[in-house]
């Protein structure tokens, strides 16, 4: 798991370069599977707790925990968001994702 040098060398979903601007891109995703969690990004630990449960339900350093206790590949990117959610959004909420293999 991790790029070397630069390159990941997880599996990626599909994208087009929508645009470039001072070393960044926008990205336009083919439609992918993910799962998710949301964690409030005000409290100091959260998001590393929020990567944590989301590496529990893929299997990484533990048993998985997903309703098949089957291991699932790690893939890149990892999406982190604010929620959309109305509920969420007036609690500055925010949602990460980790997409899902395609065989899956």
């Amino acid at each position: 798991m991790g790029s070397a040098l630069g390159k990941i060398s997880e599996e990626q979903p599909r994208y087009d370069v929508v645009r470039t601007s001072d070393g960044y891109e926008v990205r336009a995703y083919e439609p992918c599977c993910v799962i998710e969690t949301t964690y409030d990004p005000s409290e100091r630990e959260e998001q590393g707790k929020s990567f944590m449960r989301l590496a529990k339900y893929i299997g990484v350093l533990s048993k998985p925990k997903n309703a098949r206790d089957e291991k699932i590949a790690m893939t890149a990117p990892v999406f982190m968001t604010p929620d959309a959610s109305e509920a969420a959004a007036a609690a500055k909420r925010y949602v990460m994702q980790f997409v899902l293999p395609k065989s899956k």
